[in-house]
């Protein structure tokens, strides 16, 4: 019987232990048992048990969290890019938080033709260096792309227009692996 009451009790206390602490559920399948600090617009920042350090991670990177009191909060939908016909569920992401705790798998390239390729409007050729920016990514399989330099440049000779260039670049990112930015506190 006194058994019985110990196991009891222990069990009890271990219960008590892990509702003291923060789930996050990140969408590579790993889970983090945290304390969640602040979540912000478009980051959560937490540190881990008995450390100081804080680290930051993208909304992206991250499905939900399980607070302590047992509250759930559902934190951004998985996107699932399968190959280039995939191209307009990539994420066009214009600040460098927003990728932190995604993994980068390469650099992509979004370029429209010469100056001489036609009469094209400044918008038209930004709007087509954006799909084939996406449409890179896409073919990689990688739901989300940093947008890193955009580059508009207007064609003609001795200030004519004969069309317009438009060139992007950017970083693709997917969902395997998580790496967490760490701010230092003092």
């Amino acid at each position: 019987m006194k058994n019985l009451i110990l196991i009891s009790m222990l069990l009890r206390s271990f219960s008590l232990l892990a509702q003291d602490i923060d789930e996050i559920y990140f969408h590579s399948g790993e889970v983090a048992k945290v304390d969640v600090k602040r979540v912000n617009e478009k980051t959560v920042e937490y540190n881990y048990p008995n450390e100081n350090a804080t680290l930051v991670v993208s909304k992206y990177a991250i499905e939900r969290i399980v607070f302590r009191s047992g509250r759930t909060q559902e934190i951004s939908e998985r996107y699932e890019v399968h190959g280039e016909n995939d191209w307009e569920n990539v994420i066009l992401l214009y600040d460098p938080d927003e990728a932190v705790g995604l993994k980068k798998v390469q650099d992509v390239l979004g370029k429209t033709k010469g100056f001489f390729s036609g009469y094209v409007s400044a918008a038209g050729s930004d709007r087509r260096a954006n799909e084939k920016l996406l449409r890179e990514a896409a073919e990689l399989k990688c739901p989300f792309v940093l947008l890193v330099a955009d580059k508009d440049a207007k064609g003609g000779m001795q200030r004519g227009s004969y069309g317009s260039q438009s060139i992007k670049k950017g970083v693709a990112y997917t969902y395997e692996v998580f790496t967490p930015k760490t701010i230092t506190t003092k």
